[in-house]
């Protein structure tokens, strides 16, 4: 052995010792923490039925569930809503013998960290591992939300227990939010109103037996001109955050401790929401860092998992119905292939679906000479749109502004992200519905704005940052779909700030 060697051993193994040391000492700071909250404030989240139980959230109890319980060799697919949108693993049994899959990946805001860990509570010896984190910088880090991760846990507060100590400390630190949220409806014995995708009841076969997988119809691509960009896809070696590749590393080697291998996989990306193109040496260029950089096989390719507009649903990462089934036959084709399995697949994939064009809805339209407007060509709904593109003279010095809902008969589907930015008078604005995208930073800058009215009756597309250089302000939605804002995948990041009204 050489000197090197020694070296390189000697670290791996303090680096393993400060990290259990780390664990062990967030165990006990947590532990202190738990201990100094109040009795009553205790038992009012752990001795009282779950209330969150049948959000989005409440699924992740399910497949932790489900994982402990499958029996004899798995497939385990970890990371995140990529995969409860994108896998039906009905399809993966059917071509691959001898195993059975389970997918694990919900809500990324909780943190791919946090699916890693509660992964290992059901991996065992013969299981294979596929690793396919979503292609985003928050799933690519080592971020972790405890906010997030109470809603899951209030279905099953065993969950708890597999978290780390540093987690759990922030588990502690944001108990007390928690408890008064839940509290709130435990009072009145009431429980948050869900609706559309993001609800527990979207895994189940219509008769409340769950089936492993997103069974909600999502017929076709919902978002304005077939992407978000709110969220862009980036194939950069440099999007992952600090620390994630080595604490990746360190789960695959707890994989094949207790027998089981792991392969990293590549989650769908929506060809036109890629940031950086798709030229094939930026994809290979990532491959080869992967390669390098991982210990474990890289199944596959980048560039076969960047896939046509018409297969996602509501996210750049989302496949809607049809679209599970094309990438599910990518994943059986590259399993085929790690495991020598030369049989046909039989997978078929449907047609792309059909993007209906929407009938122009007319509404408030009052203030429409306080805006400035361009027609622009919406290719995935083969129609012309407006977009709303800044303020005139009149629309800079009013107070309180309604954006109007069509424009020369056109429909009126957004507004850019620099129309209000910076605005000192501002002090409310009313969004019709038929606005299907509010960009990052759209009211940045805006010190005087208290509340910004939506008049949907879903949740439409969410940038981050809507508060940035403000004191913050009301989102006003309508009070039949505030629990369905607030456990939204994108506007629960602003729960805090949403308020119902009637009407």
């Amino acid at each position: 052995m050489t000197g090197q060697q020694e070296i390189s051993f000697a670290g791996k193994s303090m680096k393993k010792s400060s990290i259990i040391i780390k664990t062990v000492l967030g165990s006990l700071l947590a532990a202190i923490l738990f201990a100094a909250i109040p009795l009553s404030l205790f038992g009012s989240v752990f001795w009282t039925p779950p209330r969150y139980d049948e959000t989005y959230y409440g699924e992740l109890a399910h497949m932790v569930d489900r994982l402990k319980a499958t029996e004899g060799k798995k497939i385990v697919f970890v990371g995140n809503s990529a995969m409860a949108f994108g896998i039906r693993p009905d399809l993966i049994d059917a071509e691959i013998p001898g195993y059975t899959s389970v997918v694990f990946g919900l809500y990324g805001a909780i943190g791919t960290k946090a699916m890693l860990n509660l992964s290992k509570a059901g991996i065992g010896e013969g299981d294979i591992v596929v690793f396919a984190p979503e292609q985003y910088a928050p799933s690519l880090s080592l971020e972790f939300s405890a906010g997030e991760m109470w809603f899951a846990a209030d279905a099953d507060h065993s969950l708890l227990g597999y978290l780390p100590g540093e987690d759990k400390v922030a588990m502690a630190k944001a108990f007390y939010d928690f408890a008064q949220s839940k509290f709130a409806y435990t009072a009145d014995g009431s429980k948050p109103e869900v609706d559309g995708v993001y609800m527990q009841a979207s895994f189940d076969d219509g008769a409340g037996n769950e089936v492993g997988y997103m069974t909600y119809e999502r017929p076709y691509n919902v978002m304005p001109f077939g992407y978000d960009a709110n969220a862009l896809i980036s194939y950069r070696t440099d999007i992952f955050g600090e620390g994630f590749l080595d604490y990746v590393n360190e789960y695959a080697a707890y994989v094949r401790s207790v027998g089981a291998e792991i392969c990293f996989g590549f989650a769908p990306a929506n060809r036109l929401a890629i940031a950086d193109g798709t030229a094939r040496e930026t994809l290979e260029a990532y491959y080869e860092y992967l390669l390098a950089n991982l210990d474990m096989e890289v199944m596959g390719h980048p560039a076969d998992y960047v896939m046509d507009y018409e297969w996602f649903y509501d996210s750049n990462l989302h496949m809607n119905s049809s679209g599970m089934y094309a990438y599910t036959r990518l994943l059986v084709e590259d399993l085929k292939a790690h495991l020598s399995i030369d049989t046909e697949t039989q997978i078929e994939v449907p047609e792309k679906p059909q993007i209906p064009a929407g009938e122009v809805e007319e509404g408030d339209n009052a203030d429409a000479a306080c805006f400035t407007y361009a027609l622009v060509q919406d290719e995935v709904q083969g129609t012309e749109v407006a977009v709303v593109t800044g303020l005139t003279a009149e629309g800079r010095e009013r107070a309180e502004l309604t954006i109007p809902s069509t424009y020369e008969g056109r429909q009126v589907t957004m507004f850019e992200a620099s129309t209000f930015q910076g605005d000192t008078k501002l002090s409310r604005v009313v969004i019709p519905g038929s606005i299907r995208m509010i960009y990052d930073g759209s009211f940045s800058g805006c010190t005087r704005l208290q509340e910004i009215r939506l008049l949907h009756e879903t949740p439409c597309g969410v940038g981050t940052d809507l508060f940035a250089g403000t004191d913050g302000f009301r989102i006003g939605v309508r009070a039949s779909a505030l629990e369905v804002f607030a456990t939204h995948y994108n506007w629960g990041a602003y729960k805090e700030y949403l308020t119902g009204y009637e009407g």
